[in-house]
């Protein structure tokens, strides 16, 4: 619900945040965006399952039905109706229900459209080319968003509705998150990495980690086979060569390819890494996320300021305050940002 709430993946917030100051405190921001969302999600789910309890208690649907079952324009449609309509003035309260989900379906389309619009003003083709002012461009994605909307206004619209739904904000936003992920930890300014231990080492280490991974992945589904019980059973149970084992023979090799991978690119290290670099420099520049650590700089130099970050980067004192700051993000980031998330 807070991948989706905070409109991640969708290009909302890289808008909005191109607006910021150079110099804006956004570890700050992020943290209060973030916690004020979670707060409002758990806020919400209390409302509705309190909602879905009492209907449950006083209203039960026949032929085994649950209210509980109710999900999206179920919910909205068919739930929430049955509820406002025991409170004292529920004509007011429906009017206001009703109202609150419009405004708040033009809010979406507010930020949806100035994520799209924000691109094409900033791109070289607007600036050279086409020249439209910004008006002109919400305008026009106003009207080709309006015709490509009216699909689900036919009779046919809920199914379409659930398909974009599912395969877009299921599948394609969280393959985006992973594609992002993986072009900031593998790809953005690695030429810091390639200046220390060579283009060569650097590459090897790329390659074989995807590799290893690959390998891992690929073992562990093929060495068995999943099935289910019925059809409409939604759980698999993996059976075949090794069955629900076959991860641990996918885990081993996979680990091991990862340390072939390691001495590997550490034995192609560059000239100047055999003579500059210690043996902890040179794995840090190798396993670790040295290019990730450029966006990071630039955020907690923001928060703190430049040179008070400068003095306690990479500290023992200086990363711990860096995890409880709320100005500041600790080293943990560039970790997810290089390993977890384009991993997982």
């Amino acid at each position: 619900q807070c991948f989706f709430s905070l409109s991640v993946c969708m290009g909302v917030m890289t808008a909005y945040g191109s607006y910021n100051p150079k110099r804006q405190d956004i570890a700050t921001d992020e943290k209060v965006i973030s916690f004020l969302d979670v707060a409002a999600s758990l806020m919400s789910g209390f409302v509705v399952y309190s909602i879905l309890g009492y209907l449950t208690v006083t209203q039960p649907l026949p032929d085994g039905e649950s209210w509980y079952d109710q999900g999206g324009v179920g919910l909205v449609f068919a739930a929430f109706p049955v509820a406002i309509s025991t409170f004292q003035g529920a004509n007011f309260f429906g009017i206001i229900f009703y109202l609150t989900l419009m405004l708040l379906g033009i809010d979406s389309a507010f930020s949806i459209v100035e994520a799209i619009s924000t691109v094409i003003d900033d791109s070289d083709m607007n600036k050279y080319r086409l020249k439209w002012s910004r008006t002109k461009i919400s305008a026009v994605l106003c009207i080709v968003g309006a015709f490509g909307s009216s699909l689900y206004c036919f009779d046919t619209g809920l199914y379409w509705l659930d398909l974009v739904d599912h395969y877009i904000n299921e599948y394609g936003m969280i393959f985006l998150g992973i594609c992002e992920a993986g072009a900031c930890g593998w790809f953005y300014r690695y030429d810091l990495i390639e200046a220390k231990i060579g283009v060569i080492s650097s590459n090897l280490y790329r390659i074989g980690y995807f590799f290893s991974l690959l390998m891992a992945c690929f073992l562990s589904f093929a060495l068995a086979t999943p099935e289910q019980q019925t059809a409409s059973d939604p759980t698999y149970y993996f059976t075949g060569t090794m069955g629900a084992d076959s991860w641990i023979v996918g885990f081993v090799v996979g680990i091991i390819l990862w340390f072939i991978t390691i001495l590997v690119a550490y034995l192609q290290r560059s000239d100047y890494a055999k003579q500059n670099l210690t043996i902890t420099e040179t794995m840090w520049y190798i396993l670790g996320w040295e290019n990730v650590e450029v966006l990071r700089d630039f955020m907690n130099g923001n928060g703190i300021g430049d040179q008070a970050w400068e003095n306690s980067r990479h500290t023992v004192r200086g990363e711990g305050y860096a995890m409880v700051h709320h100005s500041t993000i600790g080293i943990w980031w560039g970790f997810f940002i290089k390993y977890w998330l384009p991993t997982v």
